[in-house]
This record gives C-alpha cells, structure tokens and sequence, in this order.
C-alpha cells in the first residue's frame, strides 16, 4: 500500500522559502499513522503569514491547521497522541498552552515542550508537530493513562491543560515528556542535579510503560533535550544503567530552555509493544565517537522502522547503508 501525501507541492513560490525548491508534503498518511507538518502562522496554501508578533494568534492559527489536515487525513482531533510544542522565548507558553489546551480539550495528549533559540524565520514564535493515529477500532478508541491537568501542579500552575501521561494507540506507546518530576506533576526532584533528574525521570518510564502493558525492551527511540551539552557525560551514565541492554536510536538535543528553569533534562520515549519476537536491533559501531553507551542505528518493530541520525565514527561519518 502506497502512502497517501496531502496537500504535495514545492516552497518555491511560497511565503516561508521563496526562492528554495523544495518538495514537501503537509501531511502523510501511512497505515494508521498521520504524520503532519509543524504547524505555526503559516497559511496552509503557503500564501501569508498570520500573528506576526502575537504568539497567540499564531497559535490559534497553527490549531486551525492542525484540525484541517488531520481531518484530510481521514482522522480526527480526538486520534492526536503526541505534541511536541517549540517556542522562542519562554514567557510565550503562558500564552499558547491555553489555545492548545481549549482545541485539544478532552484529547488528552502527551506533550513535551522546549525553548529553542530560533525557529525557520524571525517571525515564528510558536510551532507544534503533532502525530496522530488513526485507531483500529473507533469506537474504542486509544487507551489514555493518567489523565491529569497543568493547573495546580509545578509547571504551569495557572494553565487549564490536560494532558495523559502515557497513551496506548494500537501497538503504539507514547510517553509524556519525563524530568525530574512526580508523576502527579505536583513535585520536582533533582534541582541543580541533572543526573538526579535524569534518574527520576527513567523510573518514570518504567513505571508509565507498566501502565500500559509493556516494559523497556519495547522502547525504540528516544528523545533527549538537555540545557547544557556539558551535563551529557552524566546523563549519559544514567541511561546507560536503564537503557544498555536496549539499544534503542537515540537524537539528542541541546536546547535553549525547558518548561521551568530548574529543569535540565527531559526525555521523549517511543516504543512499540512486542507481539512475540523482540524488536530488530542492529547496532551502532563500536567507535562511533558520541556514543558513549549502547545504542542502534536502526530498530524494526513490525512494520515500522526507527533511523539514527549519521553520527560519527572513528574519523569519519559512518553510512547507515
């Protein structure tokens, strides 16, 4: 079966890249994944821009469109498991979670969200990825565990946003951003410590896979976002102790801040559940120089397929063939 690409076309003549040749799609529909461009401001048309300098309206626009092509996809609102939300400055959450939280109310993600230092063009303040699943049975629907709300809790406290802390969508796993934090979102462990954080945040993971049925041999990649590159030896040792005998593919992400400032350390986990034999696991080289543990340059689980980023090894990048 032939992946289905929505809205195909080339930014040549667009808003955002005039000039550049580019082909690209706005969404992709592959089995029963939804994979769908970062929204922000952005027409969907590629013909204008729409908040420059108000975060909140582009954010209300980035939902419309986010609506629109998941409901072009032949999915809904309701199938979204994962966003992954990426400001500018960190003052401008305060003002995006609450349109994210009022189009995804009753949806439930998981989400994690970051501070970059800059995103394609100076006007964008706020873009959203999002991944969707359109589930088996429709009236079932996913499986969302511990549902909860950032109001009243450590990060946002004044934000009315519920998110899930692990979602079961088919054979899929989507985990919640993991920190130092409780898993009732309501305590922070680890300030100042960003191997504490990293510990914390890998028990979190074993207990949310439990949750869901499955367990760390399921996981197949994973996400880091650090503050500063020079707590990585660190963090490393910590996943190593979780996550050597797993092997997963690893991105790991220098940002320029996290949702509070005492954070330091966030992980993204994504595993698919094993239905009899282990994932397919082939292994980084032994001198890949900024692989300090264990880890995979792809995993197969099924039907699916996980890549590791070219990454180098001894004096050159090695081919991932």
């Amino acid at each position: 079966m032939h992946h289905r690409r929505i809205r195909a076309g080339n930014s040549k003549t667009s808003y955002h890249a005039p000039g550049v040749y580019f082909d690209s799609s706005k969404a992709v529909v592959a089995g029963d994944q939804v994979f769908v461009v970062g929204c922000t401001g952005l027409e969907l048309d590629g013909s204008g821009f729409v908040g420059q300098g108000d975060p909140a309206a582009q954010a209300e626009a980035a939902m419309a469109s986010l609506r629109t092509l998941v409901e072009e996809a032949g999915a809904r609102l309701e199938d979204v498991c994962l966003i992954n939300t990426f400001t500018t400055r960190h003052e401008y959450r305060a003002l995006i979670y609450p349109v994210i939280g009022r189009h995804l109310q009753g949806v439930n993600p998981v989400s994690t969200g970051v501070v970059v230092a800059d995103l394609a063009a100076p006007y964008l303040d706020f873009e959203i990825d999002a991944w969707v699943v359109i589930p088996r049975d429709r009236e079932e629907g996913h499986e969302r565990f511990r549902l909860t709300n950032a109001r009243g809790g450590f990060l946002m406290p004044n934000i009315d946003y519920g998110n899930a802390r692990v979602i079961k969508a088919n054979d899929h796993l989507f985990l919640q951003g993991q920190t130092g934090m409780s898993l009732d979102g309501r305590r922070f462990d680890g300030a100042g410590d960003p191997a504490r954080q990293a510990e914390v945040a890998m028990q979190n993971v074993h207990t949310l896979l439990a949750d869901a049925g499955a367990s760390i041999k399921d996981v197949c990649k994973i996400t880091t976002y650090l503050t500063d590159a020079a707590d990585t030896p660190r963090i490393d040792a910590v996943l190593a102790e979780h996550l050597s005998a797993v092997r997963p593919v690893v991105t790991s992400t220098i940002v320029k801040d996290l949702a509070r400032p005492e954070l330091n350390f966030e992980i993204d986990i994504h595993a698919i559940r094993r239905t009899g034999a282990d994932h397919e696991r082939r292994p980084l080289a032994d001198d890949c120089l900024l692989a300090t543990w264990p880890q995979s340059r792809s995993v197969r689980a099924g039907k699916f397929l996980f890549i590791q980023g070219p990454i180098p090894t001894g004096s050159h990048l090695s081919s991932l063939g």
